[in-house]
């Protein structure tokens, strides 16, 4: 969890600095992210990350500097190999990934792999038609996926209760003939436990899970956004106090604290460097890797951007 509070961190001075044309901080969901993630089988699961699951990868052991990279402009997917790392690229599609992961877990029933998908997604993103859909195909076919709402109570500048019809993500599980959960997003234990009993589930048979896990953005939407045009600094110092890192680092000696922010900060140091290492790719793999056949009007582009070097 603190190397990815860390890792946060130093992703946005990279932005502040130019180096990150945009980035979304995670700061305050690092429990329910390492915590879910942590429950994961990555000899037979796979996860579908949105576009803030940074803890989810650093849990997961995926290379961080690979990760980031997508945050460079530069590249599409990262660096790294999600079938190795049994991560799927990050999505920047709100709901997006939801889709995915249900069709993966169709082709883990259907190949009888006996593994499980998770899929991250926020409260804002529950209100799109994708996730509906996703999760009522799930129902349907008692896929073995967990569908892992964070709830960290903003859609961008709108506050969940302005937004969910009913106040409660995993209520609507009902509707789909699943089970629902609502843990504390703030206390990495919990969420562990919770997310451990919903991949059990889905691998011996018993269908989907829908977990609400109840944090907050401390940060903000992303590097472009103001909060505080549109929540209060009570509000924010109320729920800086359950900031999960605290909360886990009670059950620690200082001793241990000590070491974790050691460890820590070795770790983010060697992904800037790495990072700030990384050479653009060749330009033609704008057209190389889109389509198996070139289409005509790929070929035409590529035709156009030729000539513009030349010129």
């Amino acid at each position: 969890m603190l190397v990815a509070r860390r890792l946060d961190e130093e992703a946005i001075a990279l932005q502040r600095q130019g180096v990150l044309p945009a980035y979304a901080p995670a700061k305050g969901q690092e429990a329910a992210q390492v915590g879910s993630a942590a429950a994961l089988d990555l000899s037979r699961d796979f996860a579908f990350p949105c576009y803030r699951e940074l803890g989810v990868a650093v849990a997961m052991g995926v290379d961080l500097a690979g990760y980031l990279a997508t945050h460079l402009n530069l590249w599409h997917g990262g660096l790294y190999d999600p079938r190795a790392s049994r991560l799927a690229p990050f999505n920047a599609v709100v709901g997006g990934p939801v889709t995915h992961a249900v069709g993966w877990a169709m082709g883990a029933k259907l190949d009888d792999t006996g593994g499980a998908a998770i899929t991250y997604f926020g409260d804002g993103a529950s209100s799109q038609g994708d996730v509906h859909e996703a999760m009522n195909f799930a129902g349907v076919y008692r896929l073995p996926v967990v569908f892992f709402c964070q709830n960290n109570g903003w859609a961008i500048s709108v506050p969940t209760s302005e937004q969910v019809a009913g106040g409660s993500v995993a209520a609507r599980a009902a509707g789909y003939g699943i089970e629902g959960v609502r843990v504390d997003g703030n206390d990495v234990a919990a969420v562990f436990e919770a997310t451990r009993a919903a991949l059990d589930r889905a691998r011996d048979g018993g269908g989907p899970t829908v977990i609400e896990a109840m944090t907050y953005r401390l940060g903000p939407h992303s590097t472009s956004d103001d909060p505080g045009r549109y929540r209060s600094l009570d509000d924010e110092r109320a729920w800086a106090e359950r900031d999960p890192l605290l909360r886990a680092a009670r059950q620690l000696t200082a001793e241990q604290v000590a070491a974790a922010e050691e460890h820590a900060a070795t770790a983010v140091s060697q992904v800037r460097a790495d990072l700030l290492a990384l050479a653009a790719p060749p330009a033609e793999d704008l057209f190389s890797f889109v389509y198996r056949e070139p289409t005509t009007a790929l070929l035409e582009q590529q035709r156009a951007w030729k000539e513009s070097l030349d010129a």
